[in-house]
């Protein structure tokens, strides 16, 4: 997987960040050195990622959204900053590239006005 340069440094730091709590706990905190860990330094529960995002998505005011539709996101701002359908599909895990244009790739409010001028013009 390819991750992008922004989220790799995050991991990169958060990680570090967590060797030097490490250090200075004499190695209780994060022994098995996880990346995503609760407070005390444990695997973290599904449950509580998840609690976490909801409690991200509220506080940024967004209306509604679950951490599958992050995929959705995904998917569809690649395909308008230009990502090829293949390599989407391949990022996402698909098979597919039916699936992912057809069910992952949303059509935008920009995208549809864009095609309504082109009309306009012919």
């Amino acid at each position: 997987m390819i991750l992008p340069a922004v989220a790799y440094e995050c991991l990169v730091s958060l990680k570090a960040w967590h060797d030097e709590v490490s250090r200075q706990f004499d190695g209780i905190f994060n022994p098995h050195g996880f990346v995503i860990v609760s407070l005390k330094g444990e695997a973290m529960e599904p449950r509580t990622f998840t609690d976490y995002f909801y409690e991200l998505v509220r506080v940024s005011g967004i209306k509604h959204a679950n951490f599958h539709a992050l995929r959705h996101t995904f998917a569809t701002r690649g395909n308008e900053y230009g990502i090829d359908a293949a390599t989407l599909a391949e990022l996402l895990g698909h098979a597919q590239t039916s699936t992912t244009m057809n069910m992952y790739v949303h059509s935008q409010d920009e995208q549809k006005r864009q095609a309504r001028n082109a009309f306009n013009q012919m």
